[in-house]
């Protein structure tokens, strides 16, 4: 009884004093308190749109990351087998003028062996085995 007493002493001050009834402000908290709601789940809607879209990105850059590491590995093993191939290719030119060099040697040892055999005088056979019983 008190309670309702003190309910409508406090309806009509409000009334006198122009401000809105209990039922009117419910149903403002009430739209205000939807109005949040709606508010908070567009909010977390834009959250879980931003990082399912960085996601993606990191994705995306992790698939370029591993396709420049696969790039750069084929690109290290190529090198390595054109070095190979230039080590290869100077050791064959290395080779070839080394013969090269050592025949011209060869040629030319060849040549004075023959000068210097046309400049000495024939020993005969006889002569050389003389020479040896001598030393005998």
């Amino acid at each position: 009884m008190v309670f309702r007493i003190v309910s409508r002493v406090r309806e009509l001050f409000r009334v006198m004093r122009d401000l809105p009834s209990d039922d009117s402000i419910r149903r403002r908290t009430l739209a205000i308190n939807a109005q949040l709601a709606k508010l908070q789940e567009a909010r977390l809607a834009q959250e879980k749109f931003r990082e399912e879209a960085a996601l993606q990105e990191v994705h995306a850059i992790v698939s370029q990351m591993t396709q420049l590491k696969e790039s750069l590995t084929a690109a290290e093993q190529a090198a390595v087998e054109f070095v190979d191939q230039l080590g290869d290719q100077a050791t064959v030119q290395l080779e070839d003028e080394w013969n090269k060099k050592a025949e011209t040697l060869m040629t030319t040892v060849a040549k004075t062996q023959e000068r210097l055999g046309a400049d000495l005088p024939q020993l005969s056979n006889d002569s050389v085995l003389d020479s040896k019983n001598k030393t005998k």
